[in-house]
């Protein structure tokens, strides 16, 4: 008996294995199997967004939608009832395995839209976008055109402006390739400054009121590097006679002050004649301006005494 109990093991392991017990865990009941594929598909598309708008930076204008729906899908998973099906097809989709995939996907979308600031370019209530981000991108928009047709109307720049062509922020892209080209960019300079000077106004006013978004951050930096640094352009100061006026004045302050002190002093200073008198065999006296009538009078009638 001993001698076939191996046999016996042999045969029985077979179906043992076949057994419920030893299966796989069961599969998901259809309508959890849908609520992941949902979520699943949900996550892919915002993850490929985010990647395909990252360079030019585009992610809060062009993957707001993607974010939404993934966060509807969540809520209506998360937000059933415990006690039914539903629930729990929740408990088992989010909080089965100690590594909670799918939360910690939705945690890393929440925290890369919010350090990015996207909402800040929306109104409050989740609406549409703000009239302000949408002035700030038109101007930037007409920024780029403007270094676009500027480009083009050298023959230095050719690839440069096609490289616009096809897309006005590969511009981006290729700072290395149009920086090398042996070319002045004054006339660019010249012809874009008061756009330039518009859109870093308007940056400058949507900082203070908190309603910049990393896609309005980006657009200047790239505005900013490209000003800068790809086209060597500076922005003359327009208000550089008055500056130089005020300089001036401060400048003659001193000058003025003392000028005045001596014209004011010498009015007052008491002007005296200065005669000569001489005695015969003894000596002269000169009065001196700055002696006092007083004193003249004591020193003549010590004389007239001796």
């Amino acid at each position: 008996m001993a001698a076939l109990l191996p046999l016996v093991v042999a045969a029985l392991l077979p179906l043992l294995c076949a057994s419920d017990d030893w299966s796989e865990p069961p599969e998901l009941d259809p309508a959890c199997r849908q609520r992941l594929d949902e979520v699943a598909n949900g996550s892919a598309a915002l993850s490929r967004c985010l990647v395909r708008f990252a360079r030019p930076l585009h992610l809060c204008r062009d993957c707001r939608t993607q974010f939404q729906e993934l966060n509807r899908l969540l809520y209506n998973v998360s937000s059933a009832p415990q006690n039914t099906s539903e629930g729990r097809c929740a408990a088992n989709l989010l909080r089965s395995d100690r590594l909670q995939l799918i939360l910690g996907f939705i945690e890393f979308f929440n925290k890369t839209w919010k350090d990015a600031n996207c909402e800040q370019c929306f109104q409050k209530d989740g609406g549409e976008i703000l009239n302000s981000t949408v002035a700030f991108l038109d101007l930037f928009d007409v920024l780029m055109v403007c270094f676009e047709h500027n480009l083009q109307n050298t023959s230095e720049s050719s690839y440069a402006a096609n490289l616009l062509q096809s897309d006005r922020l590969q511009l981006i892209l290729g700072q290395a390739l149009i920086s090398s080209l042996p070319r002045n960019y004054s006339q660019l300079c010249r012809n874009c400054s008061d756009t330039y000077r518009s859109l870093t106004i308007l940056y400058d006013q949507l900082e203070e009121n908190s309603s910049l978004c990393i896609d309005l951050e980006d657009a200047i930096n790239v505005t900013r590097r490209l000003w800068s640094s790809t086209f060597h352009c500076k922005v003359p100061c327009k208000d550089t006679v008055p500056v130089i006026a005020v300089s001036a004045f401060v400048l003659f302050l001193p000058v003025i002050f003392y000028l005045s002190s001596f014209l004011h002093s010498e009015q007052k200073k008491r002007k005296l004649i200065q005669p000569s008198i001489g005695y015969p065999g003894k000596f002269s006296l000169h009065f001196q301006p700055a002696v006092s009538c007083s004193c003249l009078q004591a020193i003549l009638t010590f004389l007239c005494y001796e």
